[in-house]
């Protein structure tokens, strides 16, 4: 009743996250979906990830509860009560069952291994973890009866067995985990041969096998068929890297938790039990007791559990390294990052030392603890035993202090999915023909403002096929690059032409805007961009809005893009298909620049195929794989070493070109520092402009940057030289504004250091080293004004040295080769709608880029030839846009800003006399002195100034005005903006005025959206956007190439410089280059206002033409057909990622699989072929037999059982001789003591050396205390040494706990904490194995 108030008691009303959403919201669809190994729900295709292990127990579970109109989240707290009270149950039964063991320890054992921090951490959040370890001690519970003679062999495997199914197969490294107990009991327990030994394992294995089939073949299908997206998600150093001796003994391995506050995952139960210091001493004190119960002579078999725990604590320290951990840490973490991968979530192997910790802790106070105790002869009794069973029912309870304050199940929890998203798909459901949306943004996990969901939404809603960015999609790297291109042009809302491209190659026919995430909890971009990105594609529009926000924009709206009638599939020219040597998100740019025509199939260069177009966007990058957005480092040359050791660093497959862009330095061979928020291993967004390239870039706009929340004190950044060089002089530029303080620097090389003071404005003039000789130059941070912050270092000037960045381009170019340049374009300020209108305006949406002023690239020509120079720019920022806007004629009104928001052309001086309310100005925040002056020529009567705002329009309308007519025109004047005198003015007659807001401008700026000036109508300027713009001829991009400079103009409109469209960049005069075989380095220069976002050397431009969209007939997620009518070799391409599963025949003859796009399924369709391609999944066959068979298999094994625990079938009255001797055994208190057998004794004579030295290859200490529990062992007096060495042990255990105390660092303990335990816990095991009495 107590587990059961507990459960109900959390967050009641309210459904939580718990493994998996669709077991809370629709169970039945999940164990429909489960029964195909393809998921065609998810638009883009891909495995099912161990989906069909719901199919027992959880999904049935869940689906009852449906079906009997139970409220999900009473189903749910009675779900894990029943979880936890298997577990406690099943633990109590064992240990009952367990000689050395009584009653009253049994129900301890129970609820020690119930209240463990790992079952707490995770039953309420994610129970189909919990559910193995719960059922664990049911399958041991055979096994014991059969080795202590109660029950036959052949049936105590049945049972055994049978519990096997009731795991589930939702995780099956912790069903591996969970058979490593009664394993080792088959295995080392005594009284038997090595013959009978070997013949229960096996048996008993089979029967595991058998049992397991229904999950283990789909398991192996998905390892086989699927893409290696577990290279993808969290890295082995993550999982394991950290997981030290302290934290695995008292249960608190589990990576998830160590997150502040649970993470997005929402465990914030689970953080406490890791961080807190008051559940340190309890978890500590209680995992010790079990240990030293170990020692106990009367536990049966305390050699296996001692072994048990060793196994279980090796797996979960081997990664941690250091004085307590492996030798093998490096090799371990490895191996869990590639041949045992699966494996890496080592966590899940606590139930291997859990339960042998709790049935210790049952004998210990079972057997070790007098009944009463006596100070002296005729003194009253003390009833010992009740009290220690009392403090340490206390220290168990104490672990469950989090959940019994309302932290046992995923924090955030909701009432029901919001009705916007029931509504938007039922609105997707209504639309004809196929549909396939995507969700925007994307989310590492679904947080949303009205729950935590974890999952997406749209998921449980039996939606038409949908596709979203997650943080873990088993898909191929190359569909995820181009999902990630998506995601990252959202974040930047101008109406640039990838997006609609991208969007067009997955397929997409709508597009779901979520604007309901958390801001608190999601790293997605704002809303306003997403919006503005999506309206922005041509064709789109807004077909429905759902639900508010606090915001005010609906909760989720839908749009409805241009698209085919069949997005499905298409057929595509093969004979001429374009070879290109770049990255799959580079295709759809390819096609938007007509590089690659429509009905023209496209690969990446990864056979012999020379390339076609040779691109810089495979670019040598560290990936950081915890995020979505904001997750790629800067550009790293040849040579660099990664910062983090995993074996995937960026999303990468055999679908791509080996070779990467790389960065090559002249004037340096290579940069780096001590952190750099444009590192991959940093925690939160990773910002490539502030790589260290960036401090040397001489660039104004971009800076080094530290690791944000680090201390600025001993944070340096270093250039090395490819050879001895002379530095003479050293200049320094730090930004203060944005960054630390910094007060006072080293400048150092090998011989010579100086050290140098920073002034107020971040300046370090010149500062002399005088090194001849020079091979490294490193600029190390001594002092700053505080102790937490960013170290900025905009500028490092080295006299004499220039220092410039080219990124070096793959492939080879020959004379019909196009060559696809793209630079890292800033983000602007602000965010302009299809409509012209400003979505808003935020500082923090502006960012620039090291190629801001231009960019430099390498390129490789093999074959002369002559190339046609165009290319794209962008209006960026600055005065010289705001010019654009300016009249031609000198009489008309000019007006110029004393500052603009974040200099963005969109809120220019301009839009505030345009006659357009949906335009308009707005200041710079902070702006002490807003104001327009506005000029003109003939002189003219100003009578009157309306001032007026727009809530759309970014910045605060001011309450006055300060209007100055110049000389002569008299005193300035205040002027309302609101009210009955709003406009109000004394008459000036004059030819310029000055409007000044009365005020600071806030942090939103300054925002006019029209200001009418009363005499002076027929001057104004009123700019088109369709107004032809850009810069003359020589005052566009300068593009050097082969030594030629080549002078170019820039085109386009005043709209598109306003919107921040892409204008074209056109050479003046001869608009192509020749080029000579060799290396040549393509270097463009910007000019103010503008960068180029892409530049083309291209032969020839190829014709246009539109892809052929074929009839489909029929569509399953395993088997389609689709009528094709290929005249030429073509290509069927299919909207979904490429799987080698997947076949496609017509007329009985087998079409050939390839790559498109460098992540699409496709299959080449011979010339003149006529008819209908069948396309089949080949795994589903084996799949659906394994799952049938092993299903039944399972049924008649449940059976079985349920047969021979009904009719008691095995059951013995004595105890059997193949169990071992038997030994007399107390009814009441279960003390039992057996004879040493023969098997340990040979084992402790030859035996001890050898496991020594495996000892110290999993943690020195460890087999250090080995050694002395070995030692210990010799003396005569037993039973004292057992007492003192437990003592001895627990004192250790609470002073480790000490050390971690007084460090702060309760999470990951300090290394001095992992050699106490380590050395107890050898000390006991030690103990254990060479003690001369017990089993």
């Amino acid at each position: 009743m107590a587990v059961l108030v507990l459960n109900l008691v959390q967050q009641p009303g309210r459904i939580t996250f718990d493994t998996k959403l669709d077991l809370q919201l629709n169970p039945a669809d999940l164990l429909v979906r489960s029964a195909d190994l393809w998921n065609a729900d998810w638009a883009l295709g891909g495995l099912q990830n161990q989906a069909s292990g719901y199919l027992f127990p959880m999904g049935p579970a869940f689906l009852l509860g449906e079906v009997l109109g139970a409220p999900m989240w009473v189903w749910q707290r009675l779900w894990s009560a029943l979880v936890m009270l298997l577990a406690y149950e099943g633990a109590r039964r064992l240990a009952a069952s367990w000689p050395g063991i009584g009653q009253v320890g049994a129900v301890l054992a129970g609820l020690t291994y119930m209240l463990s921090p790992r079952v707490l951490t995770t039953v309420g959040g994610l129970s189909g973890e919990t559910l193995p370890a719960a059922v664990l001690p049911w399958t041991v519970l055979p096994m014991v009866l059969f080795l202590r003679g109660r029950l036959r062999g052949w049936v105590a495997f049945v049972l055994s067995a049978a519990t096997v199914p009731v795991m589930g197969g939702q995780n099956a490294t912790l069903v591996v985990a969970c058979l490593v107990l009664p394993a080792l009991l088959l295995l080392l327990a005594s009284g038997r041969s090595l013959r009978q030994r070997a013949t229960h394992l096996v048996a008993w294995g089979s029967l595991v096998g058998l049992a397991s089939v229904w999950w283990v073949v789909p398991l192996l299908l998905l390892g086989s068929y699927a893409p290696p997206f577990l290279d993808f998600i969290e890295s082995a150093n993550n999982t394991a890297g950290a997981t030290g001796w302290l934290s695995s003994l008292r249960g608190t391995s589990h990576w998830v938790a160590f997150f502040p506050g649970g993470g997005q995952i929402g465990w914030e139960g689970g953080y406490e039990l890791a961080s807190s210091r008051w559940l340190l001493v309890p978890t500590v004190l209680v995992a010790g007791v079990g240990l030293v119960g170990l020692l106990q002579r009367d536990l049966w078999q305390r050699r296996v559990l001692a072994v048990s725990v060793l196994v279980g604590l090796g797996v979960l320290t081997a990664g941690s390294g250091g004085w307590a951990g492996s030798v093998l840490a490096d090799t371990w973490l490895h191996a869990l990052d590639t041949t045992l991968a699966p494996l890496r979530n080592i966590h899940k192997f606590d139930p291997v030392v859990r339960l042998p910790l709790s049935l210790g802790l049952a004998a210990l106070v079972t057997s070790a603890v007098p009944h009463t105790w006596r100070r002296t002869t005729g003194a009253a009794p003390v009833p010992v035993r009740p009290l220690v069973l009392g403090v340490v029912t206390l220290l168990v309870l104490a672990a469950a202090g989090p959940a019994a304050a309302g932290s046992l199940r995923t924090k955030g929890g909701f009432d029901d999915i919001a009705a916007p998203w029931r509504e938007a798909v039922a609105y997707l459901a209504e639309q004809s023909g196929p549909t396939r949306t995507i969700v925007l943004p994307g989310a590492g996990f679904a947080v949303q403002t009205w729950g935590r969901t974890i999952d997406e939404p749209i998921q449980v809603l039996d939606p038409s096929p949908w596709m979203a960015r997650a943080q873990v999609t088993v898909a191929p790297a190359g569909t995820l690059r181009l999902l990630d291109s998506v995601e990252q042009s959202v974040a930047d809302p101008r109406p640039l032409k990838h997006l609609a491209a991208a969007l067009e190659e997955l397929g997409v026919t709508h597009v779901v805007v979520r604007n309901d995430l958390d801001p608190e909890e999601v790293d997605a971009p704002d809303p306003q961009l997403v919006h503005a990105a999506i309206a922005n594609v041509p064709g789109a529009r807004l077909a429905a809005s759902f639900g508010s926000t606090a915001g005010g924009p609906a909760a989720i709206e839908v749009f409805e893009l241009r698209h085919d009638d069949e997005p499905r599939v298409e057929l595509q020219a093969w004979d001429d298909r374009v070879v290109v040597d770049g990255a799959p998100e580079i295709v759809p740019d390819l096609r938007a620049a007509g590089l690659v025509r429509e009905d023209q199939a496209a690969v990446l260069a990864v056979g012999d195929e020379a390339p076609d177009v040779v691109t810089d966007s495979l670019r040598r990058v560290e990936r950081s794989f915890g995020r979505v957005h904001d997750a790629r480092s800067g550009v790293m040359t040849a040579g660099e070493a990664y910062r983090v050791d995993r074996l995937a660093h960026d999303h990468s497959d055999d679908a791509m070109p080996a070779s990467r862009t790389t960065a090559a330095y002249d004037g340096v061979a290579r940069i780096s520092a001590s952190t750099s928020a444009g590192y991959a291993d940093i925690l939160g967004p990773v910002r490539p402009e502030q790589h260290p390239w960036s401090a040397f870039d001489r660039s104004i706009y971009t800076a080094w940057g530290s690791a944000p929340l680090s201390r600025p004190q001993g944070q340096w950044i270093e250039a090395t030289f490819d050879r001895p060089t002379p530095v003479r002089e050293v200049s320094l530029a730090f930004d203060t504004f944005s960054g630390a303080p910094v007060t006072s620097v080293r400048i150092s090389t090998e011989d010579r250091s100086t050290v140098a003071e920073v002034e107020p404005n971040g300046a370090v003039p010149a500062v002399r080293v005088d090194d001849d000789a020079a091979s490294t130059l490193r600029v190390t941070v001594l002092g700053a004004g505080v102790d937490r912050g960013q170290v900025r270092l905009s500028d490092v000037r080295i006299a004499g040295r220039d220092v410039s960045r080219s990124l070096v381009v793959p492939g080879a170019v020959s004379s019909d080769t196009a060559v696809f340049l793209s630079s890292e374009i800033p983000r602007r300020a602000c965010a302009v709608g299809p409509d012209d209108s400003v979505v808003g305006c935020e500082l923090a949406w502006q960012r620039e880029t090291s190629e801001t002023p231009g960019f430099d690239r390498t390129i490789t020509v093999e074959e002369s030839g002559e190339w046609t120079v165009k290319g794209h720019a962008l209006a960026t920022h600055g005065p010289l846009l705001a010019g654009l806007f300016a009249p031609l004629a000198e009489d008309q009104v000019d007006v110029v800003a004393t500052s603009t928001y974040g200099g963005d052309p969109a809120v220019g001086a301009a839009g505030a006399l345009d006659g357009r309310p949906e335009t308009g100005w707005t200041s710079a925040p902070g702006d002490p002195g807003a104001a327009l002056q506005l000029t003109w020529g003939p002189r003219r009567t100003v009578s009157r100034i309306d001032v007026s705002g727009s809530p759309d329009l970014p910045g605060d309308l001011p309450e006055y005005v300060v209007v100055e007519g110049g000389p002569g025109t008299g005193e300035p004047q205040l002027v309302a903006t609101r009210g009955a005198q709003a406009g109000v003015m004394q008459p000036v007659r004059t030819n310029r005025l000055r409007v000044t807001a009365y005020g600071q401008a806030g942090l939103d700026g300054v925002g006019i959206s029209e200001l009418d000036v009363a005499g002076i109508e027929d001057l104004l300027h009123r700019p088109d956007p369709g107004t032809p713009t850009g810069t003359a001829c020589g005052f566009g991009p300068s593009v050097e190439v082969a030594g030629r400079t080549v002078q170019t103009r820039i085109s386009g409109t005043l709209g598109d410089v306003r919107s921040g469209r892409n204008l074209a960049v056109i050479p003046c005069g001869k608009r192509s280059v020749a080029l000579t075989p060799g290396e040549h380095r393509v270097r463009v220069t910007n000019p103010e206002g503008f960068v180029t976002s892409s530049l083309v050397l291209a032969p020839d431009p190829p014709e246009t033409a539109a892809a052929v969209r074929p009839s489909v007939r029929s569509w399953s997620s395993t088997h389609r057909e689709v009528e094709v009518s290929s005249p030429a070799e073509s290509v069927l391409g299919v909207a979904e990622s490429f799987n080698r599963g997947w076949t496609a025949s017509i007329d009985g003859t087998d079409l050939a699989p390839v790559v498109l796009d460098g992540w699409r399924q496709g299959f080449v369709v011979p010339a003149g072929t006529r008819g209908v391609v069948s396309l089949d999944y080949a795994p589903q066959v084996p799949f659906r037999v394994a799952l049938l068979g092993g299903l039944g298999v399972v049924a008649l094994l449940l059976l079985l059982a349920v047969g021979l625990v009904v009719g008691r079938v095995g059951r013995l009255r004595g105890e059997d001789p193949a169990a071992g001797e038997p030994a007399a055994q107390d009814a009441s208190t279960g003390t039992h003591t057996d004879r040493p057998t023969p098997g340990w004794r040979d084992l402790r004579s030859w035996s001890q050396a050898p496991a020594l030295v495996v000892l110290a290859l999993v943690s020195l200490p460890l087999a250090l205390g080995a050694l002395g529990g070995w030692i210990s062992s010799r003396r005569p007096d037993a039973g004292l040494v057992d007492v003192r060495l437990g003592a001895a042990c627990l004192g250790a255990f609470a002073f480790s706990g000490a050390i971690a105390l007084s460090t702060s660092a309760v999470v990951v303990p300090p290394v001095g904490s992992d050699v106490v335990v380590a050395l107890a816990v050898g000390a006991v095991c030690g103990r254990v194995f060479t003690s001369s009495d017990g089993t």
